[in-house]
């Protein structure tokens, strides 16, 4: 279980860097080589963002729903509508699409979702 626990941790702190980067840069893509430094609970951490997002793209068979929602909320389209295909913790085999980012985002919807999954790392 703790390796569970650990893979769920970086995924948290994954969505904060990302929300985090999106609202500061105003756009939803991001350079393979970026690194995003966050602060979860009074520590920083430096997020390697652009790996950990392919990351998350070439192993969406084993995200879970929920984690494929968070994704799609935060404007990657590889993951939206995705997450009904996958049940509680592995899915389809493969998605449809070509894979590029989702859509900018205006400024209040990407500040709402940063402070939303800030939250939900740090909380």
């Amino acid at each position: 279980m703790a390796i569970d626990r650990r893979g769920a941790e970086a995924f948290r702190r994954g969505l904060a860097a990302f929300a985090q980067y999106t609202e500061r840069e105003q756009k939803t893509v991001i350079p393979r080589q970026h690194t995003e430094r966050i602060v979860v609970e009074g520590q920083e951490h430096d997020v390697r963002l652009g790996v950990w997002l392919t990351n998350q793209k070439s192993r969406h068979d084993r995200l879970s729903g929920e984690q494929l929602a968070q994704l799609a909320e935060l404007g990657i389209d590889w993951a939206q509508g995705r997450q009904s295909d996958h049940g509680p913790g592995r899915g389809a085999d493969s998605l449809a699409g070509d894979g590029a980012p989702g859509p900018d985002l205006s400024g209040a919807q990407l500040a709402g979702r940063h402070q939303e999954f800030i939250c939900r790392a740090a909380c």
